[in-house]
């Protein structure tokens, strides 16, 4: 199968044609004011060394990071649990159709502390949780403070330039 179609049958399936499109949603969501976590501060691709997390948001509560993924919602689950060294809350985040299949498995997520959300045409663009995250404090404080630095930086906080 060439990679056209195999695009087309993944857009068709999960409403996207890659995983950042899905992230690029993500971010437009949470930058709405009316986010379910209020106003965030956000970043993609934060590196550490167990990994890297597509997007990471500074909200009142912590640090909260995302994991998107199109269909592999066990490979997302397993970085978002790592993300979980840095981050108060750490959600999966897939498509609808995919969220579906994903979400009979709640005791996975929940065994984990790893909240599950869905985001797409059937969501109105707009995020759903789906299986809420246990908020706890990070394993590494260091880390969470290193995260916290780099979304300070990035969105222009760390130099009195607010976004």
């Amino acid at each position: 199968m060439n990679s056209s179609r195999s695009g087309d049958i993944l857009e068709f399936a999960t409403g996207y044609s890659s995983e950042s499109a899905l992230v690029e949603d993500l971010l437009a969501d949470l930058r709405r004011t009316t986010s379910p976590w209020g106003r965030l501060r956000t970043s993609t691709e934060f590196d550490f060394q167990r990994g890297r997390t597509d997007v990471v948001a500074l909200a009142s509560l912590g640090i909260l990071a995302f994991e998107a993924k199109l269909t592999k919602w066990r490979n997302a689950l397993h970085q978002a649990y790592r993300n979980r060294c840095f981050a108060s809350r750490s959600f999966v985040v897939l498509p609808p159709p995919v969220a579906k299949r994903a979400v009979r498995f709640e005791g996975e997520f929940k065994r984990r502390g790893v909240g599950l959300c869905s985001l797409g045409e059937a969501t109105n663009w707009r995020i759903e949780i789906l299986v809420e995250a246990l908020e706890a404090e990070p394993w590494q404080q260091w880390l969470a403070s290193v995260a916290e630095a780099r979304i300070r930086e990035r969105t222009g906080e760390a130099s009195g330039k607010p976004r």
